[in-house]
């Protein structure tokens, strides 16, 4: 019965659209209806499994640390170390250099701050954050200059009340 139904429809619209629709497969409403249906079982689908897939994401717990990558200060001998920190900042370096590896290192710190979500820039100064990075990097020459800053953020979380 539907399918007579569906027929006479098909009729119908291709006499109204006259002798140019005997040449056009006007699909009946059965086929038109099985796509459309199969279209939204496919939307369905690919909505479940994103929304599946979002939850398991949300809900892995990382093992172990992840590398940490970090923009660097270049040099001509490559990335910037303790080394590089101390001669920058020594009393006859250029001001330039002096500026711009402070000023880097300024805001390597801000970005460990606001990546560990606590408040601990309000409390120190930036002169005793540059004076621990001249004791450190003095000690520890070799250490990249990134792996120099993580030391001192960790001292920072530690000694929350400003004081190094």
């Amino acid at each position: 019965m539907i399918k007579a139904k569906s027929q006479a429809w098909t009729k119908i619209r291709r006499e109204k659209l006259g002798v140019a629709a005997a040449f056009i497969n006007v699909p009946d409403d059965s086929s038109a209806s099985m796509r459309r249906a199969r279209c939204i079982a496919c939307l369905v689908a690919i909505a479940t499994v994103a929304t599946t897939a979002a939850t398991y994401a949300q809900k892995q717990t990382p093992t172990e640390q992840p590398e940490v990558t970090a923009y660097v200060i270049m040099t001509p001998n490559g990335p910037a170390t303790c080394a590089t920190w101390v001669q920058w900042r020594a009393p006859g370096a250029n001001p330039t250099d002096k500026e711009s590896i402070q000023f880097w290192a300024e805001g390597y710190i801000s970005g460990l701050a606001a990546g560990s979500r606590h408040d601990i820039l309000g409390a120190f100064r930036l002169q005793d954050l540059g004076a621990w990075l001249d004791r450190y990097c003095a000690a520890n020459p070799q250490t990249k200059l990134p792996l120099a800053l993580n030391a001192l953020g960790r001292e920072m979380l530690a000694h929350p009340g400003g004081r190094l």
